[in-house]
């Protein structure tokens, strides 16, 4: 490459001015210098799509668990206590029974079986079977109310409205198809010790109250 300096040698003065142009004009690059910074043109930066995220769906809140009580006797009869010892529900009882994990219990009153809750309210009358409150079957147990009987689950609930005049209990047949009878406009018949419900109209209800192929009439004891 021919170095970018005068040569050694003597030149006419009318040509030096245009020999130091044309040095000029080759000791310049032929690549164009790259414009300023603050001049290159701005390329609008693409636009990511913008992700959607669905919240996550809220557990279902759990229900919290009753108190827990403990049965206390005194010559005034039972009463229940707080875990810290504390009187919640007053010695009144003539019996009373354990509080269930569910939060009820049965008791005697002046008026007789109630199940309370663990504030001591009533919260209804059982039917009464062999001289105790009605035991669970299937999740329901049967209450009475205005001399009608129904169905409550194992938190004291009424599932069923009191509007029989008498109900078996649930059970499952060899299908596993939960159901019980239950009778409107029968009348009870005392035989001795026992009794039984006759006449009226039979059915059958599901554990919801929901009627189910008609059952045969029949006595109950």
């Amino acid at each position: 490459m021919r170095p970018c300096s005068p040569a050694h040698r003597s030149l006419p003065l009318p040509s030096l001015a245009a020999f130091a142009a044309s040095l000029a004009l080759s000791c310049s690059s032929a690549t164009p210098a790259p414009a300023p910074r603050g001049n290159e043109p701005t390329t609008p930066a693409t636009k990511q799509p913008t992700k959607t995220t669905s919240p996550a769906p809220a557990a279902p809140a759990e229900t919290a668990a009753p108190p827990r009580r403990q049965l206390f006797e005194t010559d005034a009869g039972f009463g229940y206590r707080d875990t810290f010892g504390a009187v919640v529900i007053p010695a009144k009882f003539a019996v009373a029974q354990e509080f269930s994990d569910e939060g009820i219990a049965a008791v005697v009153d002046d008026e007789g079986w109630a199940i309370i809750d663990t504030n001591g309210a009533v919260l209804l009358r059982p039917f009464v079977f062999d001289n105790g409150p009605d035991a669970f079957h299937e999740g329901r147990a049967r209450f009475v109310k205005d001399d009608k009987v129904g169905y409550f689950d194992e938190r004291g609930a009424v599932v069923i409205a009191a509007t029989y005049e008498h109900a078996e209990p649930f059970s499952r047949d060899e299908r596993g198809k939960v159901s019980a009878r239950v009778c409107k406009g029968c009348k009870r018949v005392q035989h001795g010790e026992h009794w039984s419900a006759e006449g009226g109209t039979w059915s059958l209800i599901d554990q919801d109250g929901a009627p189910l192929p008609d059952a045969p009439d029949k006595k109950a004891e």
